[in-house]
């Protein structure tokens, strides 16, 4: 697996199974209508993984919340990007992370 500084990828490089955890606490920037709605999704390879998003709708321009989600993942070609996508513009985020951890090898018959 691995990571350049800077960028929103991470690229698997071994077939498995995966698990993904994304958090970060996200407000609104001034001026933002409201309410005003927030979805952060997880692509691999550019496609949403089942389950890996989070939504917030804000309901004051003041408020901050916290997205976060938790999901397993199987990687059967390398090497895969992941990659967690905000659907909307506009929101800064703070202290932003996202694990991956190699549950093991893809289960065979």
């Amino acid at each position: 697996m691995s990571h350049a500084p800077g960028s929103p990828d991470i690229v698997i490089t071994q077939p498995g199974i995966y698990q993904a955890s994304f958090h970060s606490t996200v407000s609104t920037q001034a001026g933002e209508s409201i309410p005003a709605s927030l979805t952060v999704n997880l692509a691999l390879n550019g496609a949403t993984l089942p389950g890996a998003a989070a939504t917030h709708t804000f309901t004051t321009s003041a408020e901050a919340s916290t997205l976060s989600f938790t999901v397993p993942f199987q990687v059967s070609t390398t090497p895969s990007t992941l990659t967690a996508v905000p659907v909307d513009t506009g929101f800064p985020f703070d202290e932003s992370s996202l694990t991956v951890v190699r549950l093991g090898d893809v289960p065979t018959a």
